[in-house]
């Protein structure tokens, strides 16, 4: 099920995109948040009070890179995704970074 409203970016920032989306099998909150622009860290808010309970612990994975990078057979690993823990509230900010897809798993009670 998707979500509007709980990611909120200024409107004149066309370089910032996202989503939230509810798993229906686990109840986990997926967040997808894209910065395309090449030179800058770009700020997100992220607004999850309209879910009841969140676990704060939650996986960020991140694949960000050159705008140019690519991997290829010879070189495979020019571009992986990163896997970290991240400590999610009800309300907080995320800070993109530049060129970047960023999903971040929420469980839920």
């Amino acid at each position: 099920m998707y979500f509007d409203k709980v990611i909120a970016k200024n409107p004149a920032d066309s370089v910032l995109a996202g989503s939230c989306v509810q798993d229906s099998k686990t109840g986990d909150i997926i967040l997808k948040l894209v910065n395309y622009d090449s030179a800058s860290a770009r700020t997100i808010k992220v607004d999850l009070s309209k879910f009841k309970k969140i676990i704060p612990d939650a996986e960020k994975t991140v694949v960000a890179g050159d705008a140019n990078a690519e991997n290829t057979l010879a070189i495979r690993d020019n571009i992986l995704p990163a896997v970290s823990s991240f400590t999610v509230s009800k309300k907080f900010e995320y800070t993109a970074p530049p060129m970047s897809l960023t999903v971040i798993r929420i469980k839920t009670e």
